[in-house]
């Protein structure tokens, strides 16, 4: 099963046969590698990680749009995140 996409509402990760176009959004191998790095890393492990800058900034916002959208949670800081 080729995964190929990420649900946060769901909370998980979809196959292509069970992507809808709806639920998720679509991601490319390396960012679902990262999304999966980030989330079992333990905090010792993941300082040790060297993380794509583009590919987190990428991530920080689609989370954000999550909080924002489904829990009411506005992040003040991605305004200055984009910024840089």
């Amino acid at each position: 099963t080729q995964i190929t996409a990420v649900s946060y509402v769901d909370g998980g990760f979809i196959c292509q046969e069970c992507f809808d176009g709806l639920n998720g959004k679509k991601y490319s191998s390396i960012e679902l590698k990262t999304i999966r790095l980030i989330f079992k890393s333990d905090i010792n492990s993941f300082c040790a990680h060297n993380f794509d800058d583009e590919i987190c900034i990428k991530l920080i916002n689609d989370l954000s749009i999550f909080l924002e959208t489904q829990l009411n949670i506005k992040l003040k800081s991605i305004k200055m995140l984009n910024a840089i």
